[in-house]
């Protein structure tokens, strides 16, 4: 019978610094970027209404449109048109149950 030598090999750094945080920083970046730039937020708050809650559009001082949420529109008075917010990222679809 012959015997053979297993030696444990150390890795030369800790598992926990294997990681590229410059890129993971980068990548985290590149997303909120991403879907900020899809997103209408309230012009009076600054929140970014839920998919499927409505923003109310207002005629602004500027001739551009402002947008309102729920909780900041009832002050503003009677809207142009509201538009419900929908999913950046793709359409929902919806179907009929079989």
């Amino acid at each position: 019978m012959r015997k053979v030598l297993v030696s444990r090999v150390e890795l030369e750094e800790p598992a926990e610094e294997r990681h590229a945080p410059e890129l993971e920083l980068q990548l985290l970046r590149t997303s909120i970027h991403t879907m900020a730039a899809h997103r209408r937020a309230c012009s009076a708050c600054g929140r970014s209404p839920l998919v499927g809650e409505r923003l109310q559009l207002f005629a602004g001082r500027d001739g551009r449109e402002r947008g309102l949420c729920d909780l900041c529109a009832p002050a503003a008075g009677e809207p142009l048109r509201m538009e419900t917010v929908r999913p950046a990222e793709r359409t929902l679809a919806i179907r009929r149950a079989a």
